[in-house]
């Protein structure tokens, strides 16, 4: 499989829209700028790779500097990708420093400038699977979450050991794709929950039994917790809602 490589930097006046016959590999290596894509304009900066399937059309615009490595070929078959793909390597620059090392041999040994690119595919390959597959991790702890926060004997710990990721990592990327914890979002859905029941229910529902219809088995935890999420206790909450049915 032969492959071509291109260097340089991108305008500062407008897109070029232009696609490929086969998949473009880009490694953005210096500066910020846009990348064009589908009609939508996506910020990039160095150390962002964008992946091109066959005939998409594509192009980037420069803001501060842009500059690219491309990287155009089949990639033996291996970059079985649908749709574009724009990431980042978090992998202490891997990418950039093989990138450089199949520039410096583009013109040298064929044979080891295309095990540099089948190196350079593969790597790719290995982030874009394995951001993929802890995208679906997450997610599916979220579903859990979601289709069980009433529950008291909910375990997110339970939950995370069940993801097939040790529980430290999966929480930490958990909290980096969604913004916040696993249990600071079931707190925060208990809690919502907790204000729908008494502003529903204020009359009818003590709070103890708010607080147990919303997976709380610990009274003065809710109450806490509440409190650290509205800025008020649950009946501070409860009397203002009765005094607005009150004024109604």
């Amino acid at each position: 499989m032969k492959y071509v490589v291109k260097t340089g930097g991108y305008s500062t006046k407008c897109f070029n829209l232009h696609s490929h016959q086969t998949y473009e590999i880009v490694l953005y290596i210096s500066g910020k700028g846009v990348l064009s894509l589908n009609g939508e304009e996506i910020p990039v900066e160095k150390g962002n790779i964008f992946i091109a399937p066959p005939h998409v059309k594509h192009s980037s615009i420069a803001h501060d500097n842009l500059k690219y490595l491309s990287l155009i070929g089949n990639g033996d078959q291996l970059l079985h990708i649908e749709k574009p793909v724009v990431f980042t390597d978090n992998d202490k620059e891997y990418a950039y420093y093989l990138s450089q090392m199949i520039l410096e041999n583009r013109y040298g040994n064929e044979d080891f400038f295309n095990a540099l690119c089948r190196a350079y595919v593969l790597f790719i390959l290995e982030n874009v699977n394995i951001n993929t597959q802890i995208e679906k991790a997450v997610y599916k702890i979220k579903s859990k979450i979601t289709s069980s926060f009433c529950d008291n004997t909910l375990n997110v710990t339970k939950i995370l050991n069940q993801s097939g990721y040790a529980e430290d990592y999966i929480r930490m990327c958990f909290k980096k794709i969604l913004g916040k914890t696993p249990v600071e979002m079931l707190t925060e859905m208990r809690i919502e929950n907790a204000k729908s029941l008494i502003n529903i229910y204020h009359n009818s529902m003590s709070l103890f039994d708010v607080a147990l219809n919303c997976g709380f088995d610990d009274y003065i935890y809710f109450s806490r917790m509440f409190k650290k999420l509205t800025g008020i206790s649950p009946y501070e909450y409860k009397k203002s809602v009765c005094n607005s049915c009150i004024f109604k």
